[in-house]
């Protein structure tokens, strides 16, 4: 298999740590500050969060762009670089003086100043946030082992420090320390690169225009969840918050693996591109495409059909009302993935930032206008609803846009072959809900022997993006040095 089907493994790998140890980590912590702690918290990582989109601007995905384009010349590399680290120190520190300002006039934040004031350090630590840089020359193995190493840590320190309800203040702070974690190993990474900031015959101005598009694209995107905390914050209280906050970070953690799958096809595009291969951007897109959906299909009902072990088992029965949270949300597996494959992955790639902007924008006016209706009526569970709308208007008009530079094209057999699986799964996890009693057992029963059913479905059907995936993790395991597209 070739070096794009490995990047797709580690970016796998490193989606995965970027959710499931937190996921580990709310896991223990839910239980130590119950619903209302965990609500604070998370209500104060959602209002730095809109800070921190700003302050990063269109950055993330625009440089892992344009790096990928100059990755070969250092010359055009270390001027990129620069422009790009320039144009985010002054948005952060811009972000920063705003952050601060608000905070003082914010009555939640007055009530809680050690919270809020301790979170804002997210933002200071955006000045040495170069991940792009690493993503675009698609260095993906540093960057999955450079996140293990800030996510086991940080996972020991919350053992260590969080032991009581009003601890909640050092899990904020902790969650602040693994992001300066990763961008000082960042940066340590860029000095042994001998990458240098220079200041002289930069073109700042030329990247203006396409970052702040991207910038209200990313914004639009991520409004989506970020107005979803705010509101039932506003109209429900912080228990109701904490529910939606765990019960989403499940959800994400399936949807963070399944768009890792084709994470990594944002630079490999650009690349293709801008040396006009397009067959090869089409052949591309599809195979991960039908990949994914290999995985889509089975993780959405997974979970839906397992969400009461999963709520109890991790969060504890204080976290019941989230159950249904969950089970609604498990929708948002099937929409959410092909969003970003579609709009981030495809339109990026043909510099069609103005239409994944529709798209978004559409999005996140229907998210915000339902949200008010249904968070009123049904509080976290109509905050879910009003998602699974939203992004399903923005899977569809990036697909529209999407298909009108390449042609979408679904495996027939594979399809068919992972529906009958997951149909074959789910009567194996019904069969096991009937005789299964005890909820430890049964949720790892669950999981071990419905994912095996399905692959062993799936190699009954002979389902083609199987043995995709099973090729990859041979080049892993074993690589072809002769294979390196």
């Amino acid at each position: 298999m070739n070096s794009l089907a490995k990047n797709s493994v580690y970016n796998i790998f490193y989606k995965l740590l970027n959710i499931v140890f937190p996921l580990l980590t709310s896991a223990y912590v839910a239980r130590i500050l119950l619903p209302d702690g965990v609500g604070k918290v998370a209500y104060a990582l959602n209002i730095v969060q809109y800070f921190l989109l700003v302050a990063a601007l269109g950055l993330p995905n625009y440089g892992t762009r344009e790096i990928a384009r100059v990755r070969d010349d250092r010359n055009k590399l270390n001027s990129l670089f620069s422009e790009l680290f320039i144009i985010n120190a002054i948005s952060t520190t811009i972000c920063i003086l705003a952050y601060y300002s608000l905070i003082s006039y914010l009555p939640v934040a007055k009530a809680n100043k050690t919270l809020y004031n301790l979170i804002g350090l997210c933002i200071l630590l955006n000045y040495i946030n170069v991940d792009c840089f690493f993503q675009g020359t698609e260095e993906y193995k540093y960057i999955t082992i450079r996140s293990t190493v800030i996510k086991v840590l940080s996972l020991i320190a919350v053992f260590l420090f969080v032991n009581d309800v009003n601890d909640y203040i050092f899990y904020a702070g902790i969650s602040c320390v693994a992001i300066a974690g990763n961008n000082i190993l960042n940066i340590i990474g860029l000095i042994k690169k001998k990458i240098k900031i220079s200041f002289k015959r930069l073109n700042i101005t030329s990247h203006l225009k396409p970052v702040l598009i991207l910038l209200c694209t990313t914004l639009s995107i991520e409004l989506y969840t970020l107005f979803d905390t705010t509101m039932i914050g506003v109209l429900c209280d912080d228990a109701a918050v904490g529910y939606y906050t765990n019960s989403m970070r499940i959800v994400k953690t399936v949807i963070a693996l399944i768009a890792a799958v084709g994470g990594v096809l944002l630079p490999r595009l650009s690349m293709y591109y801008s040396n006009g291969e397009i067959d090869k951007c089409k052949e591309t897109v599809n195979k991960v495409l039908n990949l994914m959906l290999f995985f889509i299909i089975p993780a959405g009902v997974g979970i839906g059909f397992c969400a009461s072990e999963i709520i109890i088992l991790m969060y504890g029965k204080a976290f019941s009302p989230a159950i249904l949270t969950l089970q609604i949300g498990s929708l948002l597996v099937y929409v959410l993935g092909l969003s970003n494959l579609f709009g981030t992955q495809i339109l990026l790639t043909f510099k069609d930032e103005k239409k994944l902007l529709i798209a978004t924008i559409i999005g996140a006016v229907s998210n915000l206008v339902m949200n008010y209706f249904f968070i009123k009526l049904f509080a976290q569970n109509g905050a879910v609803v009003a998602s699974i709308i939203s992004e399903l208007l923005v899977t569809l008009i990036t697909l529209f846009y999407a298909s009108k530079h390449i042609k979408i094209s679904i495996s027939k057999k594979g399809l068919l072959s992972s529906v009958i699986s997951t149909i074959i799964m789910i009567i194996f996890i019904l069969i096991l809900k009937i005789i299964i009693k005890n909820l430890y057992v049964l949720l790892a029963l669950e999981v071990i022997i419905g994912f095996s059913v399905y692959f062993v479905m799936a190699l009954i059907t002979k389902n083609p993006a199987l043995y995709e995936a099973i090729n990859a993790m041979k080049q892993i395991i074993k690589p072809d040095r002769n294979n390196s597209v």
